[in-house]
């Protein structure tokens, strides 16, 4: 079975498509963790008929690593709240994990098309193929996941970097796949500017830094 993760916080306005977005094609469960959250993240998550977590620690990588220690699913989905995932796209994961692949990632695009967007999001595929990173969408085996010691919880951004390193560092067998789509939200780029946010972001995978915006 897979299990969707999804860290959430202040996210009452997103999450409710991004959950609405995921379909039944293989068995799956979903687990939203409502982290630190003041607003209807949890109300949101719950109407959706999806189960809930609430945790009062803030932090995108405690949120993951809960949300997998409450999950069963023996495939890891990872997937932001600002996030949604194409049709049939769970369908694709289960085809490559575990018997071609141990973990990987989809391709990302814009939720709002744009030429800017697509300029940006086209970019950071080709750099996710090419570098072994991954944005708003990480899958993998359970195996893998706990094997690799799951999220650096100290990291408040490029956690999900660290762990595709720390993946490839142990030989895990990685899949891009190109031809499905997650679209996520463009906001952290409208809000503080696209070059900006790309220069912050390769700066970032360097040197992580000690504490993330949250754009909202």
């Amino acid at each position: 079975m897979i299990s969707v993760v999804v860290p959430a916080y202040q996210e009452a306005a997103y999450l409710g498509p991004t959950l609405r977005a995921l379909v039944a094609d293989v068995p799956f469960e979903v687990v939203v963790v409502a982290n630190g959250c003041t607003d209807a993240t949890a109300a949101v998550a719950r109407a959706a008929g999806v189960r809930v977590v609430e945790t009062p620690v803030r932090g995108v990588s405690h949120a993951r690593n809960l949300g997998a220690r409450e999950s069963r699913g023996e495939t890891l989905v990872f997937l932001d709240a600002d996030t949604k995932l194409a049709p049939r796209a769970l369908d694709a994961i289960a085809g490559v994990i575990p018997r071609r692949a141990d973990y990987g990632t989809v391709r990302i695009r814009p939720d709002a098309p744009s030429v800017r967007a697509t300029i940006a999001t086209t970019l950071l595929a080709w750099g996710h193929r090419v570098a072994g990173t991954s944005l708003g969408v990480l899958f993998c085996t359970r195996t893998l996941f706990e094997r690799a010691g799951g999220f650096d919880e100290r990291l408040v951004a490029g956690e999900d970097n660290d762990l595709n390193a720390r993946f490839a560092r142990l030989g895990a067998r990685r899949a891009y796949l190109g031809r499905v789509d997650a679209y996520t939200s463009m906001r952290r780029f409208e809000r503080l500017g696209y070059v900006q946010t790309h220069v912050a972001w390769l700066r970032g995978y360097r040197n992580p830094p000690c504490e993330y915006e949250a754009v909202r």
